[in-house]
């Protein structure tokens, strides 16, 4: 583990939570990065969101009856209610808060690295052990995520830690508690698979006090403990008479078996996260808990893929994200947010948990036989004859369509696997959203629209004193100003409106330009959307001679060009490259890098966006013209674009690159345009750079040469080696190197390359066995 982030949150203040991020090169070092800041306090729309999504699993606690039928109500509501707790938490966590602000980013910026990492959330307040960390956004967009461990901040990095203790078995402890309505006998057969390699456990079937406080005491120790049946509020039912609470009735054999070398406790029951902070003060190294009550099936699930990732050398954050991924896939839309239920309590100073197991050596085992050997009898020109013959099937079925959706799906990993960009700070954009609309009413400056003229001329007035460069509007109006406020626009050459080209004939929804604007000042505000609907490519120009929007340029070029101004020159024509002073642009055709297009989805000229992983600073029209941010919106606009629009999270909003999950984060259309015309400047000013492509000869070439690379590994090599090799080189070295060449802007076909490679070695082994 080459990093480890410890995020402290201290109890509650009039402020917030006081917060200070630590970042440590290495998991035993010390420091080397210190920022503090404060949390915001957590907002009431959020504290709704979890209790509303808390109540569901609470009342099948209370029910202690999983198998009901659930009411219409939950059926119905569950998923939305993860949802929102999703959507409300992200929104508290990227809200902007300036002593937020930098923590957030300091920490996106070190998980941008990807390296791995450990990240410790280390708090006290029961209120936010009980939030889902790992569905904030700024985690998922990083690879590889990290597992957000909780540890209490009263536990010190100092504090005695047990070490392991190298025994001849390792030794596990199985608590099998009160069973009422739970079916407990699938987690003793998991566990019983488990120990069949050489561990040794006990089990505790229902046991009475004297019982279960004899067996902690044990003088050979444990290395681990297990629970599974009821607990809740701090204690833990062991039968159907007896619950226990781990501080007051089991502390001293607790402390015993901790000093012993008890390494991890595992309580696979309800409600843990008391249960954590107890065994926490008792520098218990690790527990896994469940934060809320869980159902018997995701907790029997939970079990098996725990188990799995472990037996295969995981760590143990490792194999716990693993666990709550394929609970997500398994049981989220039963049970809803299911994934978030599992958490780690771990002591931040302490290296990460892994299970190794001793090889046991049976002495009557028959000897290993040797890995199979492949006769020989073919050449490297039969190897270069087979790739060349799947190359041409690979490309045949690429021609039709028939990988599109993969390399695209791709494309999007690798994209989100880039180092993270800091926002541009060129842009700042103004939001116009439902409670926007509402202020307008409230203050009389109702009008047509979500943004009237009224509140458009107060907007203006607070902005030009700060000189702004270039100000995007980008809220259709189709029908005239108010002449006050269109003398205004039209004398400001650096204000840009938009209109709307119809998408056909058959359906015309074109939306002309304001009627006073110059045509000069008016880009379309058409996006090219993929057949999966996310959108990866920009527009920059079509034609529309004859239409009711007619100019040529796209709302995000004309902003850019008007930012740019005229020391750099535009060439542009229907069948020419485009160039922006000494950039050239490169124009995507329908059959470019993993595209397979329709032609008439490629008309116009159309770039791939190269978006940054964060969009540029956001405010809203009510908090601008309430003079919320006065002292700080000289330095968000003097200078600079901005770019105002809806905060539609109904209609313009859509799917991205670095949209991802059961419930992707997408982007307004403002967002895009700010993203589409910081590609523009960047490329231009800053010389980063633009995605790019090779021609399609050379991508046959390429596709080629991997399919080859997989017969003549295995021609070469001749064993399970050679196959073992060409599996590693698909898994591993393709997406690799298609990494390397997106780092500077190239898209090369990956999905085209692994079927290659694969399928001449297949052929190729097939056919020397059967020959």
């Amino acid at each position: 583990m080459s990093k480890r982030i410890v995020l402290t949150l201290l109890q509650k203040s009039e402020q917030g939570y006081p917060a200070s991020l630590n970042i440590h090169s290495q998991p035993s070092a010390s420091s080397v990065i210190q920022v503090t800041g404060i949390l915001p306090s957590i907002p009431s729309s959020l504290q709704a969101a979890l209790q509303s999504w808390q109540l569901p699993y609470r009342t099948l606690l209370e029910s202690r009856a999983y198998r009901i039928t659930p009411q219409a109500e939950t059926q119905f509501s569950w998923p939305e209610k993860a949802r929102t707790l999703v959507e409300a938490l992200n929104h508290w966590l990227n809200s902007g808060a300036q002593q937020w602000q930098k923590i957030r980013d300091a920490l996106l910026q070190t998980l941008g690295q990807g390296e791995a990492t450990q990240l410790f959330l280390q708090t006290g307040a029961l209120e936010l052990q009980q939030l889902p960390w790992s569905a904030w956004d700024v985690l998922s967009r990083c690879l590889p995520a990290p597992e957000v461990i909780l540890s209490p901040p009263e536990i010190h990095q100092s504090a005695p830690v047990a070490s392991p203790v190298h025994r001849s078995r390792p030794r596990i402890l199985v608590v099998l508690g009160a069973q009422a309505q739970l079916d407990l006998q699938r987690d003793r057969q998991k566990l019983a698979q488990f120990g069949q390699s050489g561990v040794d456990i006990q089990y505790l079937d229902q046991p009475d006090r004297q019982t279960f406080l004899k067996a902690l005491w044990d003088e050979q120790g444990w290395d681990i403990f297990y629970f599974g049946g009821h607990s809740g509020a701090g204690l833990v039912g062991l039968n159907q008479q007896a619950q226990l609470a781990p501080h007051q009735d089991f502390k001293q054999g607790m402390r015993e078996a901790i000093a012993k070398g008890l390494q991890l406790a595992i309580f696979n029951s309800c409600d843990g996260l008391p249960l954590a902070n107890e065994l926490a003060q008792l520098n218990l190294p690790r527990s896994i808990v469940m934060r809320e009550p869980v159902p018997d099936k995701v907790a029997q699930d939970f079990l098996a893929f725990l188990l799995s990732a472990l037996e295969r050398g995981q760590t143990l954050a490792v194999s716990v994200q693993e666990a709550r991924r394929k609970l997500e896939d398994a049981w989220t839309y039963q049970y809803p947010g299911c994934s978030w239920l599992p958490v780690i309590f771990q002591h931040p100073g302490i290296s990460p948990f892994q299970w190794s197991t001793p090889a046991i050596a049976t002495p009557d085992s028959p000897p290993t036989p040797p890995p199979f050997a492949l006769p020989r009898g073919l050449g490297w020109l039969s190897v270069a004859a087979i790739s060349l013959v799947v190359t041409s099937l690979v490309v045949g079925v690429r021609s039709l369509g028939g990988l599109q959706s993969w390399e695209l799906w791709w494309f999007d990993q690798l994209m989100r696997l880039r180092p993270a960009e800091l926002p541009d700070d060129r842009i700042t954009i103004i939001t116009v959203g439902e409670s926007d609309i509402q202020y307008q009413q409230q203050n009389g400056l109702a009008g047509r629209g979500s943004m009237s003229d009224a509140a458009l001329a107060q907007l203006l007035q607070k902005l030009t004193p700060h000189q702004p460069r270039v100000i995007g509007l980008d809220i259709y109006h189709d029908f005239e100003y108010e002449p006050e406020l269109a003398a205004q626009l039209t004398a400001n050459s650096q204000f840009i409106a938009p209109c709307k080209v119809s998408k056909s004939n058959t359906q015309p929804d074109s939306i002309a330009g304001p009627p006073q604007i110059p045509i000069a000042q008016i880009g379309f505000t058409n996006f090219p959307s993929d057949p999966n609907t996310f959108i990866r490519r920009q527009l920059i120009g079509m034609a529309t001679d004859g239409a009711i929007c007619s100019t040529p340029y796209a709302f995000s070029v004309k902003v850019a060009l008007a930012y740019l101004g005229s020391d750099y020159e535009v060439a542009y024509q229907p069948q020419s490259p485009l160039t922006i002073g000494d950039t050239l642009f490169p124009r995507l055709q329908h059959m470019a890098g993993g595209y397979n297009l329709n032609p008439d989805d490629a008309n116009g000229y159309q770039i791939l966006i190269n978006y940054r992983s964060q969009s540029p600073r956001q405010i809203s029209l009510a908090t601008v013209l309430k003079g919320e941010v006065d002292d700080q919106l000289g330095d968000w606009v003097r200078d600079r674009i901005l770019l105002i629009g809806p905060d539609d999270t109904k209609k313009d909003i859509h799917l991205t690159p670095y949209s991802q999950g059961a419930y992707p984060e997408k982007m307004l259309g403002i967002e895009i345009h700010a993203q589409m015309t910081s590609q523009i400047l960047s490329a231009v000013l800053d010389q980063r750079s633009l995605l790019w492509w090779y021609p399609e000869w050379f991508e046959w070439l390429w596709i080629y040469s991997w399919s080859f690379i997989g017969g003549l590994i295995l021609w070469r090599l001749r064993s399970v080696l050679g196959y073992s090799l060409v599996i590693g080189a698909t898994v591993i070295g393709l997406p690799g190197i298609c990494f390397i060449f997106l780092l500077s802007g190239g898209w090369v076909p990956l999905v085209p390359c692994a079927l290659g490679i694969f399928s001449t070695s297949s052929i190729f082994l097939i056919y020397i066995r059967f020959s």
